[in-house]
């Protein structure tokens, strides 16, 4: 009995994920989307940035 291809599979899962979140996506409304954006943003600064991300984007959109 051949084994299975962990690779194809994954990569079928990935493609169902991504065919699933385009169609949950593209119902949104503006509203929906400026907040999912903003909350993914605060949290990849707070969280994942380096430093150097963290300040280049206080420099740009921080206070002034």
């Amino acid at each position: 009995m051949a084994e299975p291809d962990f690779y194809q599979e994954n990569l079928k899962l990935t493609t169902q994920i991504e065919e699933a979140v385009d169609k949950m996506v593209d119902e949104w409304d503006l509203t929906t989307l400026l907040n999912f954006a903003y909350d993914d943003r605060v949290h990849y600064y707070c969280n994942h940035a380096e430093e150097e991300e963290v300040q280049e984007l206080l420099r740009t959109w921080g206070k002034k």
